[in-house]
């Protein structure tokens, strides 16, 4: 940390400030309520079939959140770059009936929310300086990557003999992402010679971006009455499609300046985060292993899922309200006094 404000300091600005905190947040789950809900009502082409609304539920403890900022100042221009991350582990689960079958689904849910940017501020001052007005712009981007699976179990009588059926899907790589240029303003307010009052707004438009999940499927299938029949099916799933997120974030804190050097600060800031997800079919190739009393038999498949009457239903506009209450440390170099 200090070889980073050693260096910026002569080669990049006349003053640096880094500030690195944590603080709990509220978390509103985006992409994994639309997985949840999607798997949780089943819609089949061949032949035409629908299952009853499953009943999703999802739901998000306190989730721990980090972020960090390096501010550059020269003269009445500031250069920031900024980081914030939400880590939240998700619970989601559904029953899904049909009217001769019923599943039920738990899943599980490893959360990196993550906004980064660099912003280009201008400094006006006004009350003797003791208030300053900062609009800014910049580059902002916003992503979602997750950890996900998911157990389900089912009873179907809709074969004969009747089955009862364990599956399993597993993804370690889904991610969401847009970027986009940002708008923000800033007021910087001196209370005192030791406490500051600063707010921070920035906005980032619609912008779009895209979303991936690759999935690993296994599947095992037993009909009890069927002289021991199993079925087994591994698998290998790809889902995608386009997405377009909208990100508002605004920030309050308060500082105090323990020395010239280091500042502790104590603040809350909210977010709203639009997002709309396009979904695209979903393709997977698949592996069958039939075992019965004649012995074992080899197949595949590849399955291509479009739901084209629930998806426009379930992938709708989602809008996520968050707050974090956190704590952080300032560290200063060239700075005037406050």
């Amino acid at each position: 940390m200090l070889l980073v404000l050693g260096l910026a300091t002569p080669l990049l600005a006349d003053s640096v400030e880094l500030e690195i905190g944590m603080g709990t947040s509220y978390y509103s789950p985006g992409l994994s309520r639309i997985l949840i809900e999607d798997r949780a009502f089943e819609e089949n082409l061949t032949p035409l079939s629908y299952s009853l609304p499953g009943n999703p539920e999802t739901t998000t403890n306190a989730a721990p959140s980090g972020f960090g900022q390096l501010d550059l100042y020269s003269n009445d221009f500031l250069l920031s770059i900024f980081f914030r991350g939400h880590y939240p582990t998700t619970k989601a689960s559904y029953q899904r009936p049909t009217l001769n079958s019923i599943a039920l689904g738990n899943y599980d849910f490893e959360i990196s929310d993550q906004i980064f940017g660099v912003g280009f501020n201008h400094i006006f001052y006004a009350m003797n300086d003791r208030l300053r007005i900062i609009p800014s712009y910049g580059f902002m981007g916003y992503s979602q990557y997750m950890k996900m699976h998911g157990t389900v179990i089912s009873i179907s009588n809709s074969t004969t003999p009747a089955t009862i059926g364990l599956s399993q899907e597993k993804a370690g790589n889904a991610r969401s992402s847009a970027s986009s240029m940002f708008l923000g303003l800033g007021v910087e307010y001196d209370w005192s010679e030791t406490i500051r009052l600063k707010g921070q707004i920035r906005y980032m438009p619609p912008s779009h971006g895209s979303y991936d999940i690759t999935s690993d499927f296994y599947s095992l299938q037993i009909a009890p009455t069927g002289g021991g029949t199993t079925l087994t099916t591994l698998g290998l799933q790809f889902q995608e499609g386009g997405a377009r997120h909208a990100v508002l974030t605004t920030d309050f804190k308060v500082q105090y300046a323990m020395n010239d050097y280091v500042q502790l600060n104590m603040g809350l800031s909210y977010e709203r985060i639009a997002s709309y997800y396009k979904p695209k079919p979903t393709i997977g190739y698949y592996s069958t292993y039939l075992q019965d009393g004649s012995g074992t038999s080899r197949g595949g498949f590849i399955d291509n899922d479009l739901e084209i009457f629930s998806d426009p239903a379930i992938y709708r506009p989602l809008g996520r309200n968050m707050s974090t209450l956190y704590f952080s440390v300032t560290f200063r170099t060239g700075r005037d006094n406050i």
